[in-house]
């Protein structure tokens, strides 16, 4: 699985805790996530909260397929 593609299947599936997901699709959505909340902590509290709130859900959605 891609980068991109990772990234798309993440944020299709944020409230998807059923299925599997690939090896791949999670660490790349891990490294997604620890880019994107690295460069926002730059900001102000106030975004970097709504982006860490926003990539928690699909977070535990791709742990939990993950460990299924």
């Amino acid at each position: 699985m891609s980068f991109l593609a990772a990234i798309r299947s993440g944020f299709q599936n944020y409230a998807n805790f059923n299925g599997r997901a690939s090896r791949s699709a999670y660490w790349w959505w891990v490294l997604f996530s620890a880019i994107v909340q690295f460069t926002v902590s730059g900001y102000s509290d106030t975004v970097s909260l709504l982006v860490s709130l926003s990539l928690a859900i699909p977070s535990l959605a791709l742990g939990w397929r993950r460990m299924h």
